[in-house]
């Protein structure tokens, strides 16, 4: 292959394995070295079945692999190296003839990108009619607002001193609301870019959150410790992961959970597909506890404004996550059960200019 073509292949989504005819990888790219958590260098000339638990193949390809035929499977269900739960995928082998030698070759789509791809544009939809939705209602609730406030400072002038605190009542309720009415309305499009550490915004939070009730939360941190900086708005992605550990912190301390825990991953991402748009590489985010998980019911609105499982919850802090992560060109996502809950957040790592 000239530097054209290896250049194309390295670049693409699709997962490409060659293999020589002693099952051993003669290349893989970009996207193989992100599945199967193993850099070319260390896989070449090594069995192909080194890519996968005890050095055994799925049971549905290691017969097909000797086969000088096509050959075709969708929603495989293979169990790698690196990854606790079977991995989703469809796949084709077929032959190859380079400088007189045959190969088999892989062509891998793994299922979960698709899938993401999917829910991601799901969510941005949902979230585009939500907010409109909700501007809208916010709008509305603001403009009383401002009247209901000024006819409450006429009637303070001519209140008896005995019945001001009434009249102030209503001033300090309009207040209230219109701050929780702007809460809703939020920052449109005023990200500062700026150069963002992630490691450095994770500890800060985690020194935020321990300040506010210290020894209340154990804390397993499993960072990669080679993601660089990328840009970005420090103040939102910190905002972000504040808003989602705190509503972690609140689903451990109120609920009985036996050695409450927290684990912080980051992990980069390869040739992941955000808002429509390919990036190469991606901050990928798992923020995890093992709290009593988030309730059947509030799953499908959970980042809706004003909805929250607490009853002294605003019901925004998800809201805005979303909205920033929307604005970094990201994706928030969760799964949750009782006793795990994980939040996952996906930013892109543009190169600093």
């Amino acid at each position: 292959m000239d530097a054209l073509e290896v250049r194309l292949i390295e670049n693409l989504s699709t997962v490409i394995v060659m293999l020589d005819s002693q099952r051993r990888v003669a290349y893989m790219n970009g996207a193989a070295e992100a599945l199967f958590g193993r850099s070319k260098e260390r896989a070449m000339g090594q069995p192909f079945s080194g890519l996968f638990p005890d050095d055994r193949l799925p049971d549905d390809i290691k017969n097909t692999l000797d086969h000088h035929a096509a050959f075709a499977q969708r929603e495989a269900q293979w169990l790698l190296a690196y990854h606790q739960e079977a991995t989703l995928l469809d796949y084709m082998i077929s032959d190859v003839l380079q400088d007189d030698l045959r190969y088999r070759l892989l062509e891998i789509h793994p299922r979960d990108r698709l899938n993401r791809i999917q829910r991601d544009a799901t969510l941005a939809s949902d979230y585009q009619t939500t907010r409109e939705v909700v501007r809208g209602l916010a709008h509305e609730i603001k403009n009383p607002l401002g009247g209901i406030r000024g006819a409450a400072q006429l009637l303070q002038r001519v209140t008896p001193p005995a019945q001001l605190e009434y009249t102030q009542v209503i001033i300090d309720e309009a207040d209230r609301l219109r701050n929780l009415v702007d809460r809703m309305l939020g920052p449109v499009d005023s990200s500062q870019l700026a150069t963002i550490n992630i490691h450095r915004i994770i500890e800060r939070v985690i020194t935020l959150i321990e300040a506010e009730r210290p020894d209340s939360i154990l804390w397993h941190r499993d960072y990669d410790p080679s993601l660089p900086e990328f840009s970005g708005d420090p103040e939102q992605v910190q905002q972000v992961i504040l808003n989602v550990v705190a509503n972690a912190q609140q689903a451990l301390t109120e609920s009985p959970v036996d050695k409450p825990t927290i684990t912080i991953k980051t992990r980069a991402g390869h040739q992941i597909t955000l808002s429509g748009t390919l990036h190469r590489l991606v901050c990928h985010l798992d923020i995890t506890d093992n709290g009593p998980g988030i309730p059947e019911a509030l799953k499908p609105t959970l980042f809706y404004p004003m909805v929250s499982g607490r009853a002294q919850g605003s019901g925004l802090g998800l809201s805005l996550a979303q909205q920033y992560v929307s604005q970094q060109k990201g994706l928030i996502e969760f799964t949750s059960q009782p006793g795990h809950t994980c939040f996952t957040i996906m930013l892109p790592m543009e190169h600093l200019s």
